[in-house]
């Protein structure tokens, strides 16, 4: 199974990501209601409290969060806003809340870029290179001389500026990018009604952060458009693809609530920053995450990638 960085996840069956999906809902509502006053706030203003989410039906229930109500409570309650989670928990403390983490969070965030990087195909002897815009063609004349000849490949990966760097990927296959759903609920609705739309069609991205603790976003509408596609890929994952997340953008309600920018590009961020992962394997051991994970454990230097889950994680 070499082919997969977490073969137990990138594997499951739809019914099994269900039942992980659920419990981690179910989880992520209650910490929210119980930890944040934003959150018990906008729950209880839609009448909506965690006993009423015992599973997937019930998420439609959950209100919708638009950025234009995250930015109004963080004016009101500089510098994070209280829909903030997990205070005494918190790792890194950045000058903008979208990147507040605690260290599952890192751990998490690196554990989904490894599996990105491993789907592209980068393996221990591999140099990859991300953050310059003339990668969408391969490198270009941005690329470092020593890089220049060495890469032939390029690919996609998808994130936004509030939800997190690397959402979705795409694999050897390039049917489409593969969300990482153990940790996020990918929801298409319909701009006007705020409906799922049907199989196939495409619609409005709302997702929903089922494992970050620091600042979870739960139902959080993108104002970018995504068409998904459930069935297995070529590649064996039963992760839910979208041939190009973000594609597209629609407002909400005001006209002034937009998506966010973008991420998407053949396997690069839209703005310039390089680094690599290298061959070299880590010195540091691996630890696992108290809640039961099974994730590794906290984020390596950036040039190292971290051990990879062992069956029996």
């Amino acid at each position: 199974m070499d082919r997969y960085w977490d073969p137990r996840i990138e594997t499951m069956s739809r019914d099994e990501l269900g039942d992980v999906q659920a419990h981690r809902l179910h989880w992520q509502v209650r910490r929210c209601w119980d930890g944040s006053e934003f959150y018990h706030e906008h729950l209880e203003a839609a009448g909506v409290r965690p006993e009423d989410v015992g599973g997937l039906d019930d998420l439609e229930r959950l209100p919708l969060l638009t950025r234009v109500e995250l930015e109004a409570d963080r004016s009101a309650h500089p510098p994070f806003g209280r829909a903030v989670v997990a205070r005494a928990n918190w790792l890194i403390v950045p000058k903008t809340p979208s990147t507040l983490s605690t260290e599952a969070d890192a751990v998490n965030r690196v554990s989904v870029a490894a599996r990105a990087l491993w789907a592209f195909g980068t393996r221990p002897a591999s140099v990859a290179d991300r953050g310059a815009p003339c990668l969408d063609h391969g490198l270009g004349p941005c690329a470092p001389p020593e890089l220049a000849n060495a890469v032939t490949r390029s690919y996609r990966a998808y994130g936004t500026a509030e939800l997190g760097p690397t959402l979705a990927f795409e694999c050897e296959a390039r049917a489409g990018l593969h969300w990482a759903e153990d940790h996020l609920i990918v929801e298409l609705l319909d701009p006007s009604t705020r409906k799922a739309v049907a199989p196939g069609e495409a619609g409005m991205l709302v997702l929903t952060h089922l494992t970050r603790e620091a600042m979870p976003l739960v139902r959080y509408w993108t104002g970018q458009r995504g068409r998904l596609d459930t069935s297995t890929c070529a590649c064996g994952r039963a992760l839910t693809s979208d041939p190009w997340p973000g594609s597209g953008s629609a407002p909400l309600s005001p006209a002034r609530e937009r998506g966010l920018g973008t991420s998407a590009l053949r396997g690069v961020r839209a703005k310039p920053r390089r680094s690599r992962w290298a061959a070299p394997p880590s010195s540091q051991p691996s630890r696992r995450r108290r809640s039961g994970g099974g994730l590794p454990g906290p984020p390596l230097p950036s040039w190292r990638l971290p051990a990879r889950p062992t069956a029996s994680s």
